[in-house]
């Protein structure tokens, strides 16, 4: 494993959480990735189609399906998308992370917390050997690194409309607004993304967003943890017993600061 190089600790504007409600849905709606959607979530492209049949397609039907749907949810109350996100301090320890709610004396402190930490979230390595732990060293004289977390969700009523859809049998209709409902959570996780780098003052595209349930933080009981730090349900946003999130269009994440952090399979 190549070595991840420490950085100077980064200094958020406040310590602790921050409700963002409402997010704002005409942004979000145009930070939609079209291409996720249309292909991804309406499987619109047909299979052997050419790039000329495709563009046709996408113009003349998908598209303007896409514009309705926005024209008609931008009022409905079927997409009313929250967030929260916050600030801890943490300290790498090998595959994990201590977690510190910290008070503002050691928010500015240069010395480390004298107590037990508040939570430890866990990141396995990688095939190449690499947690996302790792991404945190720092160099700052408390050995502490500031940990963003952040959690969203596109409200309850898209699963109310899409359970609607489902019982009317309008599967066509349940297709699109459902696929719209889950590309709108993940444009309200980039839209929070974007609104800690500036907050921390990082450059466009550095860092990464990791949520749980992939190869780099693979088990979703971690998000207990985030579900207790962020308190979600200031949002309406709760898991399971089996620790999935509810409203089902939902999405947490932890924010890494280095501009190596990158992705992986296992």
């Amino acid at each position: 494993m190549a070595a991840i190089p420490p950085l100077p600790r980064a200094e958020p504007p406040f310590w602790g959480t921050a409700l963002i409600d409402p997010l704002p849905l005409e942004e979000l709606l145009d930070l939609i990735n079209q291409h996720d959607l249309l292909i991804g979530w309406w499987r619109a492209k047909p299979k052997n189609a050419s790039a000329a049949e495709w563009e046709r397609l996408r113009q003349g039907i998908y598209l303007p399906i896409l514009d309705r749907l926005k024209q008609t949810h931008r009022t409905s109350g079927v997409l009313t998308p929250r967030g929260v996100h916050g600030y801890f301090l943490c300290r790498p320890r090998g595959e994990s992370l201590e977690v510190f709610i910290p008070t503002p004396q050691e928010g500015s402190s240069i010395a480390p917390p004298q107590r037990t930490p508040d939570a430890v979230l866990s990141f396995p390595r990688g095939r190449e050997g690499t947690s996302v732990a790792d991404y945190f060293a720092t160099d700052h004289p408390s050995g502490l690194q500031v940990l963003p977390l952040q959690a969203v969700t596109v409200g309850p009523g898209a699963t109310i409309a899409c359970d609607a859809l489902m019982a009317a049998d309008d599967y066509t209709e349940y297709l699109y607004l459902h696929g719209l409902a889950v590309e709108l959570a993940e444009a309200a996780a980039e839209w929070t993304h974007r609104r800690v780098r500036t907050q921390l003052r990082l450059p466009t595209a550095v860092g990464k967003r990791y949520s749980w349930g992939y190869p780099s933080c693979p088990s979703t009981e971690e998000q207990r943890i985030v579900e207790r730090l962020l308190q979600t349900s200031r949002i309406g946003l709760e898991l399971t017993a089996g620790a999935a999130w509810l409203p089902e269009q939902s999405t947490a994440a932890v924010v890494t600061l280095h501009p190596q952090a990158r992705y992986w399979n296992r």
